[in-house]
């Protein structure tokens, strides 16, 4: 009879099997051994769901402590098809387990052996690879806002709302804030191609003077457009040099980065460079993922800078690829300058292109290059 219960019970659902040994387990701790060991016999390959019965037994008594009934079960369980069938399983048994306060010698024996038996689950883990975009917004910093704001979203690679304000910061710093039509703009596409907000740390913290603000404020305040992550720091400081180390180990040759992101993800970040050849310069990270991740999150380059004491973000994802004068003395990443020395500010090379305003450093500044958690 046992055999034909168990053989139908093998063509009945999970989510019945489920409501089955829920309603027949009901009082688990006045279970006899008989009824357990039926219970085993049927649920087979579904065991999870039974051993899921006894754990919330155990989590409703005060005094949590091992009943014949729970010695029954423990002694017939493929702990390592539990955990495999069901995810996070494992986790909550050993957590349950652990506040055991009463144990026979019987008991400790029991457990040790189940211990010895079980194989901790691995995490799955994938390897996201992405190749960081810098797009150059020197050729349509001549166009009125209008035309470089569907430029920005249509003639380039703009694939989350962290890189359309990049570009409306670099074009207001040009040639000033054209009105709040900006921020409905920015709501709007946003809406339209479902990007996640931006976090506040990101917008507080862009480069702002004076004029500045007008950019940044109505944007931070705007619930649509950017996040309130509770104060958790999403931003993952990469390197730190004085300017002009930072110059010579990030646009002069290739090197690797290593580094955790704030939820402890693993990357891996790649720049190729060469002094000799600067247009070869590119920029990859390998994300080391956690199967349940789902999907990986993307990053967010910038700079940042630490001036008299106080830091701001330099935006570049619109500053194209980093590039130097014959003498390889005096470089440049778009509109931000690397200077050796102010003095040199008289006689500096003036680069030609179509940029209408500069952001100068120089030997000493400490410059940072930061990511931030996009989502």
């Amino acid at each position: 009879l046992l055999d034909l219960v168990s053989l139908k019970a093998c063509q009945l659902s999970c989510s019945k099997l489920d409501g089955f040994f829920n309603e027949y387990l009901i009082d688990f701790g006045a279970s006899t051994t008989c009824i357990i060991d039926c219970c085993v016999n049927i649920a087979r390959l579904n065991i999870h769901i039974i051993l899921e019965i006894f754990l919330k037994h155990l989590e409703k008594k005060e005094v949590k402590v091992l009943d014949a009934s729970s010695r029954a079960l423990l002694n017939q369980v493929d702990f390592n098809l539990c955990f495999q069938r069901k995810s996070g399983l494992h986790e909550r048994f050993f957590s349950i387990i652990q506040e055991i306060t009463s144990l026979n010698k019987e008991d400790v024996s029991l457990i040790f052996s189940l211990m010895q038996k079980i194989s901790m689950p691995k995490k799955e883990l994938s390897l996201v690879n992405n190749s960081v975009t810098f797009n150059s917004a020197e050729p349509i910093i001549n166009q009125t806002f209008e035309d470089a704001f569907e430029s920005f979203l249509h003639d380039f690679d703009c694939h989350n709302m962290y890189m359309l304000f990049d570009a409306i910061w670099i074009w207001c710093f040009t040639y000033g804030f054209p009105g709040e039509s900006v921020v409905t703009k920015m709501i709007s596409t946003n809406k339209r191609r479902n990007w996640n907000k931006m976090i506040v740390e990101y917008v507080k913290y862009i480069y702002s003077d004076d004029f500045g603000d007008e950019v940044r404020d109505p944007v931070l305040t705007c619930k649509e457009l950017v996040l309130d992550d509770g104060g958790i720091s999403k931003r993952t400081v990469v390197v730190e040099y004085p300017c002009e180390h930072f110059v010579k180990e990030v646009f002069c040759k290739s090197s690797s980065f290593q580094f955790k992101l704030y939820d402890n993800h693993e990357v891996d970040l790649s720049i190729r460079a060469s002094e000799k050849f600067p247009d070869s310069f590119d920029m990859t990270y390998t994300l080391t993922s956690d199967g349940n991740t789902t999907p990986p999150p993307m990053l967010h380059f910038a700079l940042q800078v630490c001036l008299d004491g106080m830091r701001g973000l330099l935006p570049i994802s619109w500053c194209g690829k980093p590039t130097c004068d014959d003498t390889k003395r005096y470089w440049k990443w778009g509109y931000i300058r690397f200077y050796e020395e102010e003095a040199e500010m008289e006689n500096k090379i003036e680069f030609k292109d179509g940029w209408k305003f500069t952001f100068n450093l120089y030997k000493r500044d400490l410059v940072q290059l930061v990511c931030f958690w996009v989502g």
